[in-house]
């Protein structure tokens, strides 16, 4: 391709480009926000039974920020020295089993809005426990205060959908 080697010779292929990137407090921060806004988007789509708005904020939306948070919680456990592979191929080498069914539970929705109900919980414990684990780690702010008041309305909102 070079016939005239105008380029010289190239560094080997390496996968540092791909390894996960250390966030900055405000990244940390912006994902940790938009995952419990949307929590709150998800509650309202259940609870009106719009399907199809609420998988939607479900799985383009929110499961964008949990991925996000697994990756930066693999970072953290490796000093951010590996790539988690495309769309998490290498989540279960780096998760612990519980986590990664936790993960996998994630994943177990269909159509009934109890299933979706039990799958946004455990997505919401999951990406509580790993966003704890990264801001402690790298010395950020974990709002506790906005995780609560999420989770209680989120129960309040479920308890309406159930008996109302």
């Amino acid at each position: 391709m070079d016939k005239d080697q105008l380029i010289g010779e190239l560094p080997p292929p390496s996968e540092r480009d791909y390894y996960i990137q250390r966030p900055s407090e405000q990244e940390f921060a912006d994902v940790c926000n938009e995952f419990w806004w949307i929590c709150l988007n998800i509650s309202k789509g259940l609870w009106r039974k719009e399907i199809t708005y609420t998988m939607f904020m479900y799985e383009q939306i929110n499961r964008n920020a949990l991925m996000q948070m697994i990756d930066w919680y693999i970072g953290v456990k490796t000093n951010f020295s590996v790539s988690a592979g495309k769309l998490g191929k290498y989540y279960p080498n780096y998760l612990d089993e519980e986590d990664w069914e936790k993960y996998r539970k994630t994943y177990s929705c269909g159509k009934d809005l109890e299933r979706i109900w039990e799958a946004l919980f455990t997505m919401c414990d999951l990406f509580t426990k790993l966003s704890k684990h990264v801001a402690h780690t790298l010395d950020f702010a974990f709002q506790q205060e906005d995780v609560t008041n999420v989770m209680m309305y989120m129960r309040r909102i479920r308890e309406l959908t159930n008996h109302g």
